[in-house]
């Protein structure tokens, strides 16, 4: 995972792919134990202003809202935790049928983890 750190930060480091590698360098944070900087790492794409503009990763944006959700439920942050499942359920309320069990999903986790917040 070092390894690959390194090399996406080289990657993210140049303004045309910043915005494209970040998922995968969130990733390679959190297999090498660093939820904190997984987290930030993904907080930086999903909170980019023109993510849901650019082509190219507005694909990766849903799949990233998920492993987000993933991630803060396995911290403990159950707040956080709902707050991307909600976004994940807004993007994708009226996509195809295909990604319509992964809404579904979203919605019990948000049912379950309300629960949880208090």
């Amino acid at each position: 995972p070092d390894q690959a750190i390194e090399r996406l930060q080289r990657a993210v480091a140049r303004p045309v792919n910043a915005i494209e590698y970040l998922p995968d360098l969130a990733e390679a944070h959190w297999m090498a134990g660093r939820p904190d900087s997984a987290l930030v790492v993904l907080g930086s794409f999903l909170t980019y202003p023109h993510t849901r503009r650019l082509h190219r990763i507005s694909g990766r944006l849903g799949p990233t809202m998920e492993r987000a959700a993933e991630m803060y439920e396995a911290v403990g942050d159950t707040a956080a935790a709902v707050g991307a499942h909600s976004d994940l359920i807004a993007l994708w309320e009226g996509a195809d049928a295909v990604l319509q069990p992964r809404v579904e999903h979203a919605r019990r986790r948000v049912r379950v983890l309300s629960g949880a917040v208090r």
